[in-house]
């Protein structure tokens, strides 16, 4: 093929290794957390929006999806998370400072949702030094 599209996120860095070509990927692990609440007709989306709270103080970015992925259960995460060098080892060492800090933001801005997540899970962001999506020829 004389091109070819590279959609490999967290693996591209390894994929391309052999070709000589070296890009500034690094892949992220984040905690995506859902929580229950008392109330789910509040979050459902027709109701609540998509929503992304930065604190320019901290540096802290939060981010919230209605009920729609787990049944009863919205979603508020941690917009950042912490470098892998093995996106095959992502799910080793959760870091349970993530849920403690979104805890703490979610008693500090939403009534009835628990304080503790229902459910976590790990995924994989692939971000560039400047947090910018990455788009080139070779």
């Amino acid at each position: 093929a004389k091109k070819v599209i590279i959609t490999a996120g967290a693996w591209t860095g390894k994929l391309v290794e052999g070709t000589g070509l070296t890009l500034p990927l690094k892949p992220v692990r984040v905690e995506a957390l859902y929580w229950s609440t008392s109330n789910p007709d509040v979050f459902t989306p027709d109701s609540f929006p998509v929503f992304l709270y930065i604190d320019e103080d901290e540096y802290f970015e939060f981010y919230g999806l209605p009920i729609k992925e787990y049944h009863g259960l919205m979603r508020i995460s941690y917009h950042h998370g912490s470098e892998i060098s093995d996106p095959e080892r992502r799910d080793s060492d959760p870091h349970s400072k993530t849920s403690q800090m979104v805890s703490q933001f979610i008693q500090k801005h939403f009534k009835g949702v628990s304080v503790k997540p229902a459910i976590m899970e790990l995924c994989m962001y692939t971000i560039t030094p400047d947090s910018n999506p990455f788009m080139d020829r070779h």
